[in-house]
């Protein structure tokens, strides 16, 4: 009769350390305050959006891949 094998001992992750997100944009560019306004209101409407679609039974990849669609689009009137 055999043995049963043996676990292997478990590996232990290193603690995470919380340390400060780096700095987005150097020290001497601004934003105003009105542009983070309205970033956060778009943010805040994107997730209304997502939940909305969720509710609706519309799968969350659907939902994913028209907001990135979208995202394109207007990146590239950006650019044009």
């Amino acid at each position: 009769m055999t043995k049963p094998a043996t676990k292997a001992p478990a590996r232990k992750r290193a603690p995470k350390v919380n340390e400060p997100a780096p700095p987005v944009l150097p020290p001497e560019m601004f934003i105003p305050p009105a542009v983070v306004t309205e970033v956060d209101n778009f943010n805040r409407a994107i997730a209304e959006v997502i939940h909305a679609g969720k509710g609706a039974g519309i799968p969350q990849g659907f939902i994913v891949a028209v907001l990135q669609s979208l995202t394109l689009q207007q990146t590239q009137l950006l650019l044009v």
